[in-house]
């Protein structure tokens, strides 16, 4: 954005989300909470036999809103996000209950000519995880302590479908086929909050993968997992005949079947 006043002064990458133009060149998004608050964007290259980043800019975010995860548009270089909560309230977010209901957030637009807006009908209980549908139409949201997913229609904010699972929802993927896979969490967030404070390699927390199909939300789990291996997931990713997961906490990647 233009008002970007140039490099961050500090950066640790919150929630990310990887695209890829039809020129075949891919960018980087990253939520920035270090030296300020903002959406990171960077470009990706190949370097040898693998990749770097390039900062190339950045979108700025204001109070009061504090922000989980972000999605590209495929329409016109907008930009969608997960507002958590208040900002205010952002070092009370691991007191909160688990399951709590509370309606504390909602999904923020943000587009080169006009800024940030609240998408209507997106309000849950701590916004995380977020995907758009290819064509931008639909935006699918983690409801985290509400244990749900749900489906609302860009343009009007009309709830397409709403998912009950197990667990918190942390991140969403979307697979080849168009699937998403949610990883849920099966502990309290003052649970998470520990794994993050301690210098394990190991978060050995309960978690679930479900697939959801995106055009009804019908899910299904396909992993439990959590234990002195591998725990504390927030992310699957399907690549191939595999799916990659991802933590908090420590430097593993955990891998299992795609099913």
């Amino acid at each position: 954005a233009p008002s970007c006043p140039g490099p961050p002064p500090g950066f640790a990458a919150h929630g990310i989300h990887v695209s890829r133009s039809a020129a075949r060149t891919y960018t980087l998004l990253a939520v920035n909470h270090t030296g300020r608050e903002a959406v990171e964007w960077f470009e990706v290259r190949e370097a040898g036999e693998g990749f770097t980043v390039v900062w190339r800019g950045c979108v700025l975010v204001h109070e009061p809103h504090w922000i989980n995860d972000v999605a590209m548009l495929p329409d016109g270089g907008g930009l969608v996000a997960s507002h958590m909560m208040p900002r205010e309230l952002a070092s009370k977010a691991f007191e909160r209950e688990a399951y709590d209901g509370i309606e504390s957030g909602y999904v923020i637009e943000w587009q080169p000519d006009g800024g940030w807006r609240k998408v209507p009908g997106t309000d849950g209980a701590l916004p995380n995880g977020i995907q758009v549908s290819r064509d931008g139409s639909v935006i699918y949201s983690n409801h985290y302590l509400s244990h749900q997913v749900v489906a609302i229609e860009r343009s009007s904010g009309r709830r397409v479908w709403t998912a009950a699972v197990e667990g918190a929802p942390d991140n969403l993927s979307i697979t080849s086929n168009g699937d998403l896979l949610a990883v849920t969490q099966l502990e309290s967030l003052a649970s998470v909050g520990d794994c993050l404070t301690r210098p394990a390699q190991v978060c050995a927390l309960g978690f679930t993968v479900h697939r959801l199909d995106a055009s009804t939300g019908a899910a299904h789990k396909i992993l439990n997992g959590g234990d002195g291996k591998f725990g504390g997931a927030t992310v699957a990713v399907e690549v191939g005949e595999a799916i990659y997961l991802g933590a908090a906490a420590g430097t593993w990647i955990g891998r299992t079947t795609a099913r």
